[in-house]
């Protein structure tokens, strides 16, 4: 079985640790070679990621292009987040105004646009995208090392845990990065897919997902999905090799029945195993009909919203809610 994240370059340690609690391995597509986090480094050595490489032939001009980006939002806007913050839901790196600004404030001259490039202004956008989830699970890391500082010092203070303290989940509850650009990130990760994803296989194929708003947009856009299993209490494994190993098979293999187009009989689902401070819960939905790449066409552009249906396909969706802090 083949489990795509998606629409994300970037998994934090949190997030993987969640879809490692349900899949074994996951693969995530990546815009360039360039700054890919020693996290997913790590994990890919390990086989909890896949990672799937795009040539890094032009990752060189890219990168260029990308320092200036850089430059120029930390000149107006103090940080490449607080620039990206201001684009709203649109893919900007590329538009003829925005470019032809940048680039002349920049290097001081007139500079034409590059030449359009509907891929490389996706890698462009999920690179930057990548930076800006890099930035964020940086920033929530780091109220957590605060949180527990805070608890220390009051514990040391007065002898004993303090317990009126609010959490940092109830001050700055956690963001779904899904929110923030959603149907950029659908679109340009669309593209990103019909060059770089994974060869088919006879194995099916699940697309997985940690935000709930992304899950909720495309629901809303193909209706015929099925919620076909809500499982919770899934233990967070601390390796991958793990008392987890059987029931992630036992997983796959319902898995494996759910991707049949003429289905007979309920799924029977496993129980997940018992024990783990941290749980997550699973959400899986079936839509029959539709082939991943007609659903990226759909992302892509809203003319190809009539996309055909295809009778003997079917798209499995997964959602993995991150345990809370």
């Amino acid at each position: 079985m083949n489990v795509l994240y998606f629409p994300f370059t970037f998994v934090s340690g949190r997030s993987l640790a969640a879809l490692n609690a349900c899949f074994q391995s996951v693969h995530v597509l990546l815009p360039s070679v360039l700054d890919i986090p020693r996290g997913m480094i790590q994990a890919e050595g390990d086989g909890r990621l896949v990672l799937e490489r795009p040539p890094a032939i032009e990752d060189a001009a890219m990168g260029e292009a990308l320092q200036q980006y850089r430059d120029w939002a930390r000149a107006h806007r103090g940080s490449e987040m607080g620039w990206l913050k201001t684009q709203l839901d649109s893919v900007p790196f590329y538009d003829e105004s925005n470019i032809s600004r940048i680039r002349s404030e920049v290097t001081g001259g007139s500079g034409n646009p590059p030449e359009h490039d509907p891929l490389q202004e996706a890698r462009m956008f999920l690179q930057m995208a990548q930076m800006y989830d890099v930035e964020t699970a940086e920033l929530e890391s780091d109220l957590e090392g605060f949180e527990q500082m805070e608890k220390a010092l009051f514990e040391e203070l007065k002898g004993e845990p303090e317990t009126n303290v609010p959490s940092i989940t109830d001050r700055f509850p956690p963001s779904d990065p899904g929110g923030f650009m959603t149907s950029g990130r659908l679109s340009t990760w669309a593209r990103l897919f019909m060059s770089l994803a994974p060869e088919p296989s006879e194995a099916p194929q699940v697309m997985a997902t940690t935000s709930r708003i992304v899950l909720e947009t495309v629901l809303e856009a193909f209706p015929s999905g099925e919620r076909i299993a809500a499982i919770g209490s899934i233990p967070v494994s601390v390796t991958p090799v793990d008392a987890g190993n059987q029931w992630r098979q036992e997983l796959a293999d319902v898995l494996s029945s759910a991707s049949v187009p003429d289905l007979s009989g309920d799924f029977q689902w496993p129980l997940p195993p018992a024990g783990g401070d941290a749980t997550v819960s699973l959400f899986l939905y079936r839509i029959p009909g539709v082939t991943a790449e007609s659903m990226c066409a759909r992302w892509l552009s809203a003319a190809s919203a009539s996309v055909m249906a295809t009778p003997t396909e079917v798209t499995l969706l997964a959602l993995v809610e991150c345990p809370a802090r």
